[in-house]
């Protein structure tokens, strides 16, 4: 046996050079970190934080463009000369999205949606109090409903309103359900075709 001092620690080597004792204790934190259990608690840790962040991007506005349903296309082009749908927009609603007494939903996101309009229909939802009037919407079940579409001042805040709770009460609507609103023109004037999900 041999004892050497290295860095201020005593060392201990043995004549075959095949063990080295330290005289610093191994301590049970040690044990703790370099164990297979420790370990594996550290990769769950981190995936639950990386599963949480995902639950937290799904419950934001989404600006994926999915495909329209094809029962809710049928219902679009039963009348014709209709232009194709384009995907405008979708959101997880809110819980004062789907009250009476609100009778709105907030557009959180609006860009897609300002830019399917056209430069009249934007001056008259940016410059006007009443906003877009009558824009025709349908379901999936091939009901119609009046829509209305503006920007509230106070709040600078781009809404859907008039017949929306009609929209809401008669599809069974809860928030926490998801909104799915495409685009399109019948003989150039502006309509929606509105989808609702589950959650």
């Amino acid at each position: 046996m041999a004892k050497i001092r290295l860095f201020g620690v005593d060392i201990v080597v043995s004549e075959d050079d095949r063990h080295v004792r330290s005289s610093v204790p191994f301590t049970s934190d040690d044990q703790t970190r370099s164990s297979p259990r420790h370990k594996l608690a550290g990769k769950r840790k981190h995936h639950i934080l990386g599963e949480e962040k995902k639950r937290s991007v799904k419950n934001r506005v989404s600006d994926s463009a999915p495909e329209i349903p094809p029962e809710l296309l049928q219902v679009v082009e039963r009348r014709e000369g209709v232009t194709e749908p384009v995907f405008l927009y979708q959101k997880k609603l809110e819980h004062s999205d789907a009250t009476k007494t609100q009778n709105r939903l907030f557009v959180n996101k609006r860009e897609r949606l300002e830019k399917f309009l056209n430069e009249e229909e934007r001056r008259i939802v940016n410059d006007t109090t009443k906003g877009l009037e009558k824009i025709v919407c349908v379901d999936a079940r091939g009901n119609l409903y009046n829509l209305g579409l503006k920007i509230w001042p106070s709040l600078s805040q781009m809404v859907i309103n008039s017949e929306w709770f009609k929209l809401v009460k008669e599809n069974n609507v809860e928030h926490g359900d998801w909104i799915q609103i495409w685009g399109y023109r019948d003989m150039g004037r502006l309509c929606f075709a509105i989808n609702f999900k589950r959650s």
